[in-house]
């Protein structure tokens, strides 16, 4: 096997010349630069990642923290990281938390034990002590989420904007009894779109205090159960406004069992739509929805850990916070069509 002294001794130069080439630091001749990479070349030399890694101090790791992969938005956000991280040289230590803050606060401390380069974090929960602790020495971006005081950087959607442009459709078609079904209220991005709920009967003169909701597990079993808590205890509605795709497909299920038809018994929307599930067409009639910048999120939060990771490793001041937002686009389909 061909090693860095085998290429010292072919240029003709020192071991410390070798790697100085290989690390692009400390000066080296031009003349003494070019014979160190002919040599590497003729030689074929592959130095070890894991042996640049010690040199550099980088491990060329992202740790990624999120709750679960099974939802659509999750495998979708996955995809998206994981082929730019690689265009960016990076390899990603995948950490499922199942919406627990103890098993969160355990990959937290293990991926900055290991010394990975950065994380991407979706956390479970309004606790953040644990995450700041964790920040003060790794690169972190909060991914889909943002912190209360904003002093962490995160990607995410603008969740006020997203929920607010549902409700507004909702309102704006004549129906004025809603059933919101939300996400668990210790989480920022629930509180978020409860708060474009609230916007959207305010701005119509509606008292937002009226809406009639219930607040579940962001999945398809929460969905369902949160329906019918609302159907069995409430007066009928003229539509249900899940706060996530697979609870809307929750809520589809128990309409079916009520044998409620949509959206001539109830109307139904979703905050984000179900487009990335595979057979999406096949759901009838097809949902209302906002389509979610799952992948330019993905995208964006690799592209800016990079840059944070970069200015670390070059010693500068510890950059400040960003938050960039996308927003989502709204799409009315047959689930919220008007009767005739």
């Amino acid at each position: 096997m061909i090693s860095i002294k085998d290429i010292a001794k072919e240029a003709g130069v020192s071991i410390s010349t070798v790697s100085r080439v290989m690390n692009n630091s400390g000066y080296v001749k031009a003349t003494t630069r070019k014979a160190v990479i002919q040599a590497i070349e003729k030689m074929n030399y592959r130095p070890s990642a894991i042996a640049q890694s010690m040199v550099r101090q980088q491990s060329k790791i992202i740790g990624l923290v999120m709750p679960y992969f099974r939802a659509p938005f999750f495998a979708g956000l996955v995809d998206s990281i994981e082929k730019r991280a690689n265009e960016l040289g990076y390899n990603i230590m995948l950490c499922l938390t199942d919406e627990n803050t103890d098993k969160e606060k355990e990959y937290l401390n293990l991926l900055n034990a290991r010394r990975v380069d950065g994380i991407l974090l979706l956390p479970v929960s309004q606790q953040w002590d644990h995450i700041y602790t964790v920040n003060q020495n790794t690169p972190l971006v909060l991914v889909s989420r943002r912190s209360p005081d904003g002093v962490l950087s995160c990607v995410r959607a603008n969740d006020v904007q997203g929920s607010y442009a549902v409700v507004s459709h909702l309102l704006d078609t004549g129906r004025r009894q809603i059933y919101c079904i939300t996400g668990h209220t210790n989480m920022m991005n629930s509180n978020d779109r409860v708060e474009g709920i609230h916007r959207a009967f305010s701005e119509r003169g509606l008292d937002p205090e009226a809406v009639i909701s219930a607040s579940a597990p962001i999945n398809f079993e929460g969905g369902y159960q949160a329906t019918h808590q609302l159907l069995n205890n409430h007066p009928l509605p003229e539509a249900i406004y899940a706060v996530n795709p697979m609870m809307a497909l929750g809520a589809v299920k128990a309409l079916l069992e009520k044998n409620l038809s949509i959206p001539e018994d109830i109307a139904l929307a979703s905050f984000a739509g179900l487009d990335e599930l595979q057979y999406a067409e096949l759901i009838q009639p097809q949902i209302s929805a906002n389509i979610y910048p799952t992948r330019e999120i993905g995208q964006a939060s690799i592209n800016l850990l990079d840059e944070i990771i970069t200015a670390w490793d070059a010693d500068q001041e510890k950059p400040l916070p960003r938050d960039i937002t996308f927003n989502s686009r709204f799409v009315v389909r047959a689930s919220t069509q008007t009767k005739t």
